[in-house]
Formats: C-alpha cells, structure tokens, sequence
C-alpha cells in the first residue's frame, strides 16, 4: 500500500502538533519552580559534633569506690570515663609510687605531685583529672576534692567537704556533696558543639570585643587590686639618753644645756593607710608588683614639765613604696601570702611653744628607708594573723632643733649615727565578703650615738627613742 501526504491534516493532527510546540514554555516554569524549591529546601549543614573529653576519676581513702561511681555517673555530655590503668601506668612512670596520701596536704610536695599528674594525663591523653582523698578524723570525715585541667598551671577546682562522723544509711547522702562541687566545674569544662555553617551566610556586623574579664576573684587579699586600712592606734613615746651630763667640770662656763627625757603612755593616733596592685588581674610574675602608702597624726596630744604649763605636741608618721606580693600555695583564694616592701618614710614627734625649755624637749624628725618583710598566715577561712619586720637605715633626726641637730651644732662634736627597726604583729578575722577586722601592735626603735666632748653644750654618750603601737584596732577592706 502507498502512503501519501496530503496537504490539509485532519484535528488529531493539528492537537499533537500544538501539544510539541507548546510542551518546552510549559515545561520552563515548572523546571523554574523545582530549582526554586530545591533551593528553598536546602538546609544548613550539620556541624560536625566534637570529640569528647576524657576524664579519670582518682579516688583513695574510705569509701573510695562509691565515690568514684558517684562523680563517674554525674558526668556531663561529652566527658566521658578514659582508661584508668593506662593514666595509673604513666602516673607511676613518671615517679608516683602509690597512693598520694599526704603530699597533697604540704604545699611544697603538692606541687610535685600535681605535675607528675599532668604530666600522666598528657601521656595518657587525659583531659580532665579528678582526684577525691578521703580520710576519718577525730570530728568526722572530710574529702579534698582536686578537679585538674592538665594544659593549665592552676587547680579548676579545689574544694575540702566535711562530712558527718557517722555514715548514713543512705550512701548517696555522702556523695551528693561530692557530685555537686564537681559537676559545675566539668560542665564548664564539656566541649561546645560549634553553630551550624550556612550555605552562604550572610553578614554579620561585628561587634566590638569585650574587654577579657579578669580571672581576680573579688574580696580576697592574694589577689586584691587595692586594700584600703583604716584604724584608730592608741601609741606610746619614751625618749631616754645615756651617760647626760648637766653640770660639772666639763660643762662650759655658762653651764651645760639641761636634756630631758620623755615619756608619754598612751596618745589617740587615727590613720589610713592603702594598698594598690594595679597588676593583680594578670597571670604570672607581674601580677605581685604593687604600691603602698600611709599616714597617721595624733590628736589631743599635750605635755609638759614636772611642775610647768602644757606644751602643744604633734606626732606624725608617713610611709610610701614599692611591694611585691606572693602568694605561697596554688588555692584559687586564701594561700599564706609573703609581702616584700622597699620604700621611704617618716616620723616626727614635735614639741611647739615649749618657751625657756625649747633647747631641752627632745624633738625628732626621723627620715629613713624602709627594707621589710611580712607575712599573711590564715589558719581558718576567715581567722589568720599577719607578722612584719623591716630595718629603717635613718637618713636624717631631723632640723637645727632636734635632738641629732643640736648635737651636730656642737663646736667640739661630730655626726650623729642614727639607725632604727619596728616590728610588727596583727590578728585579722574576716567579717564578710573583703572586710575584715583587724588588732595589731607595732614597736619601733631608734638608737643615737653622739660624739660630744668636754665643753659642749649637750653632752650625753647616746639615746633611744622607743615608740609603741600598743593596740591598734581597724578596719581593712580589699577589691
């Protein structure tokens, strides 16, 4: 049969010839709408979730294992239990030879031990060690409780919980205390799964950087950036000389200038007294470098003679320098602190008006370095004392009027040779956050030696100045 074309198609024809021409603009906008939706559907990428953090529980003493389950089944997401026996291996080959036992307990050792820690941990591939040292003592029990970060010189957590004498039925009761000093720290410590990234993100303003916040913990002395001192001294003067000679043979023509000595029992000397350590935010070395400063000036003060009208008396004290503090222990607060002082002072004791006598009241005007040294002993948390020593290698006894410069005026005399030292204790009682109460003595002594000769004026083989914080109470109060 033979086909033939004609030229006139019939309706069926002409329906699948617009259906070809129109399918490719009908297929265009569903093939926009899929790209579309298949851009709409597209969706941020998960982050990639990171690796956790391996923890080993080291416990010792009483009840060592309900312990180490206790802390092991409070962990956090993404800490988990490591291998114990490989960290103990490496611990022991770095020069741990059993339990740690008291070496915990001694600063000096401490600091070994807690290296051979870290030591082990890097080892081992260790991130975080917690070490409970359980022991029974005369008033119950108490746990130390040492959470260690083997990349940082510091403890995270430090903590001693004191548990009662008698068990409970309940063991869970003993170490809920536990578990609630640790867990806080290692949930700080759990990695961060990072945000999830975005195809494209957009834009972010950026905002400026926060200042980094200090690690000082506030209201406590060892790390404090200023303390400030204010207290009320009730001081004490006796100014003494030896071998005083007033009259006889060697005494010029117009005879030898009366010396008196003096002695006063208790004067009111009200004082204020700062100390800065602009550093103490930083870690390290720099952080112990600060200044100090200090005034103080008797009120009330009067004197006189046996038998004589009273004499207006000032009595002054100032001190400025430069200390450096250190803290001996690895406590996050309330370590044995050392204070090293080198600095300059004052202390002048006056006498104004004294009329006829004026050349035989004793009148001082010391001015001298200050070398010393203190210490910051706690015995409780809130309970410590505090004892200093310096030596004041004296620069000067004062003017024309006082005694070393009446004595230098001697025509046949020579230099006074001064040289002082005080001493010093202190009771402190925390009463709440950085204030604190405070009790303290101080005693200070100057010693003369004259080189007067027959025919002076004054004339006397030496002298001692003795003054005396008796009892000093203040206030003191450290951020």
């Amino acid at each position: 049969m033979r086909l033939r074309w004609r030229g006139r198609s019939g309706p069926r024809a002409r329906v699948l010839l617009v259906g070809a021409l129109l399918a490719p603009l009908l297929a265009a906008p569903t093939l926009v709408f899929s790209e579309g939706a298949a851009l709409a559907a597209k969706k941020k990428k998960p982050p990639p979730k990171p690796p956790d953090k391996i923890i080993v529980v080291l416990a010792e003493g009483p009840d060592a294992d309900v312990l180490t389950e206790a802390v092991e089944g409070s962990l956090p997401p993404g800490i988990v239990a490591g291998n114990k026996k490989e960290f103990v291996e490496a611990l022991v080959k770095g020069g741990q030879k059993g339990p740690f036992g008291k070496s915990l307990d001694n600063s000096k050792t401490r600091e070994k031990t807690l290296e051979r820690v870290r030591k082990a941990a890097d080892a081992a591939s260790v991130d975080v060690v917690v070490i409970l040292k359980a022991d029974k003592g005369p008033k119950g029990r108490k746990v130390l409780v040492l959470v260690i970060d083997p990349k940082q010189a510091t403890l995270a957590r430090e903590d001693e919980i004191n548990l009662p004498a008698k068990k409970p039925k309940d063991a869970s009761e003993d170490t809920k205390p536990i578990v609630a000093s640790v867990k806080p720290t290692l949930e700080k410590m759990a990695p961060v799964a990072p945000e999830p990234e975005a195809d494209e993100p957009e834009p972010v303003e950026e905002k400026p950087k926060e200042p980094p916040k200090s690690n000082r913990p506030e209201g406590e002395v060892d790390r404090a950036l200023v303390q400030i001192h204010l207290g009320l001294e009730i001081g004490a003067r006796r100014f003494e000389y030896a071998d005083p000679v007033s009259t006889g043979a060697s005494c010029p023509t117009g005879g030898c200038t009366k010396l008196r000595n003096y002695n006063v029992g208790s004067a009111p000397i009200p004082g204020l007294a700062i100390d800065l350590f602009p550093l103490s935010g930083m870690d390290g070395f720099a952080a112990g470098f600060g200044l100090y400063a200090g005034y103080q000036r008797a009120v009330g003060l009067k004197s006189a003679p046996t038998g004589g009208q009273a004499i207006e008396t000032s009595w002054d004290k100032f001190d400025v320098g430069l200390q450096y503090r250190l803290a001996l222990g690895s406590k996050p607060s309330g370590n044995p602190l050392l204070f090293i002082q080198a600095g300059f002072g004052g202390e002048s004791f006056t006498f104004t008006s004294a009329g006829t006598i004026a050349n035989e009241v004793p009148n001082a005007g010391y001015k001298f370095l200050r070398l010393g040294v203190a210490a910051r002993i706690p015995f409780v948390d809130r309970f410590g004392i505090k004892l200093g020593a310096a030596v004041l290698p004296t620069l000067s006894g004062g003017n024309s009027d006082s005694v070393a410069g009446r004595f230098d005026a001697n025509p046949g005399g020579g230099k006074t040779s001064l040289f002082g030292f005080d001493l010093g204790a202190a009771l402190w009682v925390k009463i709440t956050g950085g204030l604190e109460g405070v009790v303290s003595t101080r005693y200070t002594r100057f010693g003369y030696g004259f080189e007067a000769k027959a025919g002076d004026s004054f004339q006397a083989s030496g002298a001692t100045e003795t003054m005396w914080g008796l009892v000093r109470f203040g206030l003191s109060y450290a951020y």
